[in-house]
């Protein structure tokens, strides 16, 4: 009997289900990407994790069971190198080795341009510079100078989180201009302008 046992055991084993391979991360966008990988069995489901490249396994996001390859994962943060591991489930328990980790890097959100520029509180020698900062960045770079002047030879302030920005030294009853780009680190948006203003 006991030979009989072992023989139909034998016989029947449980095949390794079977490591997938070639991981993949496509359509990469500023917060999302499809993850894939080549399945080297029968299996049909398979469980996913992702995180911030670095990080533990047991720590990330973790997706059971998903019949999706590839599977879109969403609600990334721009600019950020991520990593994910595969493994195949074949049932009853049966998984294949975890594989990974596979990194990328997600898109540079774009920089969007300062929208709205005002000048206020106007006196004989000093205005404040103000515009809507559609990038969320909060902070500017600001060029101005007399009517007219060519970009590159006005006076420039980098990196201000001021918004206004409160020039003086003008001139009375003179007409000046401004520009204004948004500055978000990674990139910075178009330059904006010229808005004019004349001062009292």
């Amino acid at each position: 009997g006991d030979t009989l046992a072992t023989f139909v055991t034998n016989c029947n084993p449980v095949l390794p289900c079977a490591d997938p391979t070639a991981l993949t991360a496509t359509n990469v966008t500023v917060d999302a990407a499809d993850l894939g990988w080549t399945e080297m069995g029968t299996a049909t489901v398979w469980n996913v994790e992702y995180g911030v490249a670095g990080f533990a396994q047991g720590s990330g996001t973790y997706l059971a069971g998903t019949a999706s390859n590839p599977q879109s994962i969403s609600g990334l943060a721009g600019s950020t190198t991520y990593e994910f591991y595969v493994q195949a489930d074949c049932g009853a328990g049966n998984t294949s080795a975890w594989v990974g980790p596979f990194a990328f890097t997600t898109a540079t959100p774009p920089c969007l341009d300062p929208s709205a520029l005002a000048a206020t509180n106007i006196t004989v020698d000093a205005a404040d510079l103000g515009w809507t900062d559609n990038s969320g960045s909060g902070t500017a770079n600001v060029e101005w100078g007399p009517a007219g002047f060519a970009q590159g030879s006005g006076t420039l302030v980098t990196g201000t989180t001021n918004n206004p920005e409160s020039i003086s030294g003008l001139t009375a009853s003179t007409s000046y201009e401004f520009y204004v780009q948004s500055d978000c680190g990674v990139n910075q948006s178009a330059w904006v302008g010229p808005f004019a203003f004349t001062t009292a």
